[in-house]
């Protein structure tokens, strides 16, 4: 990371952003000066930044956050653990907390779990804990659909501590009339909408919203590359339900190289990387997603949204007000997913911002992706 970065990200990424599209390169050749942008500037920030970044924040540290020493970082979180009766995780471990910490540190991101065993260890509150799997491992928040999770959300929002959710997870697992040492009616409360959820397990009400987002966005592109296709004459009565992961497959990765068995090749091999190129659209993963097979990210609804936005014939000459729309809609539809909103620290999001202020954003986006993918200069086969 840029030693000289301030502690807001997103100040920083912001700057960033408006100094790529304000350069003469973005006027005189915008896919190039994304592209670079993408290469040389706009970098995934480490969950351990992240880390770093909040503890820089609570212990009242001074100077720059990231000239701070790990070890410093490592003994004032270990230090919280210990005074907070945390353990190195939920489950049975035989890490100890210090190497632990010194794993989340270095580490660009960790698991859900991580982030609530965090929330405890350094006495978060549930808005900082959400704050956390949004922008640092770019998941939902807080689901409180979850029995352990809406277990975890009260007692953040109590300010508990560890061992009150211990207890709290302990009566949950037993009949409502075995847990007679509970007398708090808010306990009682939560505990009993635990036992509702345990007795309907299902999909949860965020994956349901966000399956119903993702599904009227994908019904909006089908709409849309039926009437592309009309206009071809081969395929002349076209219809929505006629289109399938295929075309928005064919549509929107058309410039990344396939295999010999028509299959985009890995991502890996893009000089974006692996966390970059994951993010793009194949017919195997909208299928997965449209059948429940696996869950919806920030990422999906963003791309798909995106493709609606960039054919939207209003603003074939207003790239400004395009932009501002698609910010307004996405986070509208981000919020309602509990997703946040919109993250110009992160570089997939800045390059669909990017791609939206030049002159046509479809084809600036595959022409980035086939910079990506020759630069790298491999053997699709």
């Amino acid at each position: 990371m840029d030693p000289n970065m301030t502690i807001s990200f997103t100040d920083h990424s912001w700057e960033l952003f408006y100094g790529v599209i304000e350069e003469d390169a973005f006027q005189n050749n915008e896919a190039e000066a994304i592209y670079q942008a993408l290469e040389k500037k706009l970098h995934y920030i480490p969950f351990g930044d992240y880390l770093k970044r909040f503890v820089f924040r609570a212990a009242g540290l001074e100077g720059n956050f990231s000239d701070v020493p790990d070890e410093e970082y490592q003994q004032i979180i270990v230090d919280s653990f210990r005074e907070n009766g945390v353990p190195a995780s939920f489950g049975p471990s035989t890490v100890r907390i210090s190497m632990q910490v010194k794993n989340w540190l270095r580490q660009r991101t960790v698991r859900r779990s991580a982030v609530l065993q965090l929330g405890f260890g350094l006495r978060m509150t549930q808005e900082e804990v959400n704050e956390f799997l949004i922008k640092a491992i770019h998941e939902q928040e807080l689901n409180e659909s979850d029995p352990f999770e809406l277990l975890c959300a009260f007692c953040y929002r109590r300010g508990c501590r560890y061992s009150q959710l211990e207890r709290l997870y302990e009566a949950m697992l037993r009949p409502p009339q075995d847990r007679g040492e509970i007398t708090d009616p808010d306990e009682k409360e939560v505990l009993a909408r635990c036992d509702a959820l345990s007795s309907c397990p299902g999909v949860s009400e965020m994956e349901e919203t966000a399956g119903k987002v993702y599904r009227e966005l994908y019904r909006e592109a089908q709409e849309l590359i039926a009437g592309m296709y009309e206009t071809t004459g081969y395929f002349a009565g076209c219809r929505a339900e006629d289109i399938t992961e295929s075309d928005l497959e064919h549509v929107l990765s058309s410039a990344i190289p396939t295999d010999r068995h028509g299959n985009l090749v890995p991502a890996a091999r893009s000089n974006l990387g692996s966390e970059f190129a994951e993010r793009r659209i194949t017919r195997q993963h909208v299928h997965s997603l449209l059948h429940g097979k696996v869950k919806i990210t920030r990422y999906d609804i963003l791309t798909l949204l995106f493709f609606l936005w960039s054919q939207k014939n209003e603003y074939a000459d207003r790239p400004k007000r395009r932009f501002i729309s698609y910010i307004d809609t996405a986070n509208e539809l981000l919020s309602q997913c509990r997703f946040g909103e919109i993250y110009v620290a992160n570089p997939y999001e800045s390059f669909l911002l990017m791609c939206l202020l030049t002159e046509v954003p479809l084809s600036t986006y595959a022409d980035i992706w086939e910079m990506a993918h020759r630069s790298a200069g491999r053997d699709p086969s």
